[in-house]
């Protein structure tokens, strides 16, 4: 398997960074914070089984990928309606979609201060893609071996195939963009620690 930022996470191996604490390990996933939240109960939600992407995975193991993120929702006490979730989908390892990670992930903002109807808003104005919107399972219309920027709400989703043009990030670009935070998108040169400890002690106080 290629080494990925995530493997010790997957291993269990110790002691990890504050943003590798583990807050949900379910059967297929494992969550934890992500770093660089530029806002709190942003977490990750992390294959246990390497992919490049979570379609590769998915078509991997003969799983729907949002019934796993459902299952997150609620184990963390989250309405599917109430969370925006996204993926950044290279279709090689190094791509710049991949964001430096290489290892297939799904980003989930349990409690979004903007609506998806703003995020896809933003989204579209962000780069000209062609974009898709739709109902149902997103991963229906894409593709693994094409790279790919997914992302939903509910039963609604926001889809665009072969994205390079939008460099790495890109959802990123667009949360900081939506708090007013433009300069705060890239999680290399900001961590925002400060909201990773808020996001662990909120699953620590709803668990206790």
């Amino acid at each position: 398997m290629p080494i990925s930022r995530f493997s010790a996470i997957i291993s269990g191996a110790c002691p990890a960074p504050l943003y590798d604490t583990v807050l949900l390990d379910t059967p297929n996933m494992v969550v934890t914070p992500t770093l660089g939240s530029i806002i709190p109960d942003w977490v990750l939600a992390i294959p246990k089984v390497h992919a490049v992407n979570v379609l590769a995975w998915a078509t991997l193991k003969n799983l729907a990928p949002l019934q796993q993120v459902e299952l997150i929702s609620r184990s963390m006490g989250r309405a599917l309606k109430d969370i925006i979730w996204f993926e950044h989908g290279p279709a090689a390892t190094g791509a710049v979609t991949g964001c430096g990670v290489d290892h297939a992930h799904i980003h989930m903002l349990l409690r979004p201060p903007f609506s998806f109807d703003q995020f896809c808003k933003a989204a579209r104005s962000e780069v000209a893609l062609q974009w898709i919107e739709g109902t149902g399972d997103a991963y229906k219309a894409l593709d693994p071996k094409t790279s790919y920027l997914v992302a939903g709400s509910c039963d609604r989703y926001l889809a665009a195939r072969s994205v390079e043009l939008a460099g790495s990030q890109f959802f990123r670009k667009v949360i900081a963009c939506l708090i007013g935070r433009s300069d705060k998108w890239d999680y290399k040169s900001h961590p925002c620690l400060e909201n990773v400890a808020l996001t662990i002690a909120g699953r620590n106080q709803e668990a206790a």
